[in-house]
């Protein structure tokens, strides 16, 4: 089903209201404001935002707005003929993920809209926005005028500031403003905030809200060129401005564009970058209505359309078909998230093979997403990929609230909905929320937090963001930004060795590559632990686009750093991972007396080593029996404890909090008569 464009009709019309001359506007609008604004503190003035600016906008009784099938459309408007559409959509498409190179991240700047009377409210079509008749008890469409938010009440302008700045040393920010003037007023207002912008373009679009993670355009590549096209799904109703911003900056861009009156939000899109998605089944709730998009007709009357309810498998075959998916897994959505239900709450992936769960903790066992979360990462651990091997983990803390306490219930953290997985990831960088400052908040957490950030993020740059005045709003800096995918890209997909692996006298390091113009040159660049050299080998095109290099080590028991790097015909060079040399793949090896036989019959060496308050092996032997015992560098037994593994892979803690600074030496006595020792650090 296709949706039509309506952009360009609605502002040409003339509405019968009786409108004031826009000086008098101005002046009248800033003086009711003006007085309006001083009764006002920030925590109002914010509470108010979060009202008119909420992630799902409030469904509204309006008086004279009419019901039309999707069918009709046509006659009631007329489509743009500037705007390339494709005729069909292609039959193989790619996604790119997010952890993937960007040309561009897309914002727009908040707004300040009011009534005649002074009174905030939302702007719905440019210049016309909300008023309530408390009579009637029903919405009615009235005269609006909007400013661009560079208030000092307001708590949202240096939350934009940062993240453009921020955005404009990784990439280009594309900044939308609703009218040409407000560019020249931001730019001012950015250089004397100490945030001057110098990698920066700007849109001028009139807009609902700033939520462009959720209406933005969903990019795809296509064609042998690898050619950049948008796929523009169906927005909120409501909000039908921001419902074009897809369409508009395809047009200014010169982009193809696909519509589908499929409602997705793009805080509910996860792609790996190989046709494989997770979304939520608030997909399903969203297209089981017939409520659809509100539009002007060519005759100036305010329309809503009707749809037709889809089924959950209509759903599925749509999604199928428009992300070219060969694995599609939808999964329950939270409860507590601020209402949306999206998975950029608490999902996200480092690379193809890796994702990044926010974990809730033992402590809010009791709450409902606990419980959901903790199914829905398990489902997606427990899948079977098509290379034979399940998905890695690693997971990120839950923000705290402000006192450094935990939340006492459900609705005490959909009060807060706080998460630093609703970050965005730029190239080499991460723009992240946080939720305390120098001044306030629990600041000796945050910085264990953000350590905890960067060793899961390995060689990523994590520019935080103070984002407390979106508490409650179900999203933060993921959701108010919109990747555009880089020109000309080189794709690298690559499994990466097992993490902890038996001795062998070589590991094969495979990678897919592919650019537009070939692969003029691939190589594994690695080194042991420590090192500081890199060692070089290329890589052999062993077939199609499938490249090989063997590492051969002459050490038998070590930990072993690499990342590919490839060069296209056409000149451009990347890595993977992108963050390398500072972020890489690793991995451990040993040479052992168990189990020869079997290399995945596998004893790890401690890590971190040395160790601080605790230590972990891995010990992948199972249904087998060992006793571990510890010792010092005087041969004094402190621990002994016998052990019975069941699965294939275990991890096991070492408590070092109470050892003193030194060496120690822990024996596995295995059931076979064999004995293997490792070696453990302590320095605190």
């Amino acid at each position: 089903m296709l949706k039509f464009f309506t952009a360009f009709v609605a502002f040409s019309l003339v509405f019968s209201f009786n409108l004031l001359s826009e000086s008098q506007i101005n002046q009248n609008y800033s003086d009711k404001f003006a007085k309006h604004l001083s009764t006002m503190d920030t925590e109002s003035f914010t509470k108010k935002i979060q009202e008119i600016h909420r992630r799902i906008p409030e469904r509204k009784n309006f008086q004279n707005i009419q019901k039309i099938n999707s069918s009709d459309i046509k006659s009631k408007i007329k489509n743009n003929n500037q705007l390339q559409f494709l005729p069909e959509f292609p039959k193989q498409v790619i996604y790119p993920a997010e952890f993937e190179e960007v040309q561009a991240v897309l914002i727009t700047w908040p707004y300040i809209t009011l009534d005649t009377n002074g009174q905030m409210t939302d702007q719905v079509f440019e210049g016309i926005g909300t008023y309530y008749d408390e009579k009637k008890q029903e919405y009615y469409f009235g005269p609006v005028t909007s400013f661009i938010d560079t208030l000092d009440i307001s708590p949202y302008p240096p939350v934009f500031s940062q993240l453009a700045y921020y955005i404009n040393l990784e990439t280009q920010v594309w900044i939308n403003v609703w009218e040409g003037k407000d560019s020249i007023i931001l730019k001012n207002y950015l250089k004397r905030s100490g945030y001057e912008l110098t990698n920066y373009r700007f849109y001028v679009n009139p807009g609902n809200s700033f939520w462009y993670r959720d209406c933005g355009p969903i990019a795809f590549y296509y064609g042998s060129d690898d050619k950049i096209g948008f796929l523009d799904l169906e927005y909120y109703g409501g909000r039908p401005l921001d419902d074009e911003i897809p369409l508009r900056i395809a047009m200014e861009n010169d982009y193809p564009i696909f519509t589908s009156s499929i409602e997705l939000e793009g805080g509910n899109v996860l792609v790996d970058g190989m046709s494989k998605m997770i979304t939520s089944n608030a997909v399903y709730y969203a297209n089981a209505d017939t409520y659809g998009q509100i539009f002007i007709g060519e005759d100036g009357e305010v329309y809503e359309v009707v749809k037709k309810a889809l089924k959950s498998n209509q759903v599925d075959d749509s999604l199928r078909y428009l992300f070219n998916l060969n694995f599609l897994k939808v999964v329950p959505a939270l409860r507590y998230d601020g209402g949306t239900g999206h998975v950029d709450l608490y999902i996200d992936m480092w690379d193809e093979n890796r994702f990044v769960f926010t974990k809730f903790p033992e402590e809010l066992k009791s709450l409902t997403d606990y419980s959901i979360s903790k199914k829905n990462i398990d489902t997606l651990l427990s899948i079977v990929r098509s290379n034979g091997k399940k998905y890695n983990s690693s997971y990120i803390p839950l923000p705290k609230k402000d006192d450094g306490t935990w939340y006492k219930n459900n609705n005490d953290y959909a009060q807060l909905t706080r998460s630093y997985s609703n970050h965005t990831i730029i190239n080499r960088a991460i723009i992240q929320p946080v939720f305390a400052n120098e001044l306030s908040g629990d600041k000796v957490q945050l910085n264990k937090d953000l350590d905890s950030l960067s060793a899961k993020y390995p060689g990523y740059k994590i520019y935080p963001i103070d984002v407390r005045a979106f508490d409650g709003f179900g999203g933060a800096i993921h959701c108010i930004t919109k990747q555009i995918p880089a020109n000309n890209p080189i794709r690298i997909y690559h499994t990466p060795i097992d993490e902890f692996i038996g001795y062998k006298s070589g590991y094969q390091i495979v990678a897919k590559i592919q650019n537009q113009s070939g692969i003029a040159d691939a190589k594994v660049l690695w080194r042991y632990k420590n090192s500081t050299e890199w060692n070089e080998l290329n890589m052999i095109n062993t077939n199609g686009d499938l490249f090989a290099a063997d590492i051969k080590p002459e050490m038998q028991n070590a930990t072993i750093e690499y990342y590919i790097e490839a060069k296209s015909n056409n000149g451009k060079t990347i890595t993977k991972p992108m963050t390398a040399p500072n972020g890489y793949y690793s991995f451990a090896y040993s040479i052992l007396s168990v189990n020869d036989d079997k290399s995945d019959c596998f004893i790890s060496e401690f890590y971190p080593n040395p160790s601080n308050n605790a230590s972990y092996i891995n010990l992948n032997m199972p249904d087998i029996i060992m006793n571990i015992s510890i010792s010092d560098i005087n041969g004094r037994i402190i621990y002994n404890k016998a052990l019975n593994l069941k699965n294939d892979d275990n991890i096991l803690e070492i408590n070092t909090s109470h050892l003193g600074n030194g060496v120690y030496f822990v024996s596995f006595n295995l059931d076979n008569g064999k004995l293997v020792s490792r070696k453990l650090i302590v320095g605190k």
